[in-house]
């Protein structure tokens, strides 16, 4: 049976701290504005893994919750910054979801998706929604929205990674807590690497 050691839970307990942090430096209504109350990110995703695994709430509440995921989406229009369109993508794309709720989610998303992905090549270096981040493997469900500028993507991508076969974070926020930020761009290094490999293996894009 494997274990979490000591040094792995100790890193842990700094990144809550450090993360915690930036939280307390702020007041909880200004960053509940600024998210707009966290209902679609992370609020849409986690209705999302709520129809993943329906044991864990009563029936009725996972109903509502959805229900409230969706007439949030209604209310935003095509206005809906790009990390609540991933966190709303996610839930359309939740297995136990629906068919009907999808259906609506996919409606929904379409004008907003269509709006906020970056189609020109020159902006792909900026943080923006890349067409990767919607469609990483073929059956996605906006694949064939995107697909005239996927292939594309994928070129620039492959060109972007390291000689070391990384792909690093196209952000920096070392300025707001400089003695966290080295330890969390090496994770995101990380997660980004493991994603963008999968989604390379997805369109038949790595080597055999």
């Amino acid at each position: 049976m494997q274990v979490l050691s000591r040094a792995a839970q100790t890193r842990a307990r700094d990144f809550i701290f450090e993360h915690g942090r930036v939280l307390e430096q702020a007041k909880y209504e200004e960053v509940s504005a600024r998210w707009r109350g966290f209902l679609s990110n992370p609020g849409a995703e986690i209705v999302g893994y709520l129809h993943d695994y329906p044991r864990l709430v009563p029936a009725e509440l996972r109903d509502a919750l959805l229900h409230a995921a969706i007439s949030h989406l209604e209310a935003q229009g095509t206005s809906l910054e790009m990390h609540d369109i991933l966190c709303t993508l996610r839930l359309a794309e939740s297995k136990g979801l629906p068919a009907g709720a999808r259906q609506t989610l996919v409606n929904l998303l379409t004008p907003v998706v269509d709006r906020a992905v970056v189609r020109d090549p020159a902006r792909w270096g900026d943080y923006g929604l890349m067409p990767v981040e919607v469609v990483y493997s073929p059956d996605a469900l906006f694949a064939p929205m995107l697909a005239d500028v996927v292939s594309a993507n994928l070129d620039y991508e492959i060109a972007q990674h390291a000689e070391n076969g990384i792909w690093r974070p196209r952000w920096d926020w070392s300025g707001m807590v400089p003695e966290a930020w080295e330890q969390a761009r090496k994770d995101w290094t990380g997660w980004l690497t493991m994603r963008m490999l999968t989604i390379l293996k997805n369109f038949g894009r790595l080597e055999a």
